[in-house]
């Protein structure tokens, strides 16, 4: 699924804004079914339509949900991942200067 299947550029169209119309994420906002549908089938298209609906409807609790899914950054899972880094590290370089 390509981009302008989930919303249709906005040079086709001759005055007024459509794109709303358009845009299939602000069309299925109540149908999560779907939503999951098109997110899983096409994760980059779907993200690409989904920052136009975000941007027309801040206030949207479902849109809220959507985006922290597609932008999050789990920190404590980072940084313990960090840390053992760290501490293998520190502890293969304590080993060999045991031997």
């Amino acid at each position: 699924m390509r981009f302008d299947v989930l919303m249709d550029s906005p040079r086709n169209h001759r005055g007024g804004n459509s794109m709303a119309a358009d845009n299939i994420i602000i069309e299925n906002i109540d149908n999560p079914h779907e939503l999951e549908k098109m997110f899983r089938k096409d994760p980059e298209a779907f993200a690409k339509s989904f920052s136009y609906a975000w941007e027309q409807n801040p206030d949207s609790q479902v849109l809220a949900v959507w985006y922290e899914r597609l932008h999050f950054k789990d920190t404590a899972t980072t940084e313990t991942a960090s840390s053992l880094r760290r501490d293998f590290m520190f502890m293969a370089y304590w080993l060999f200067w045991l031997e």
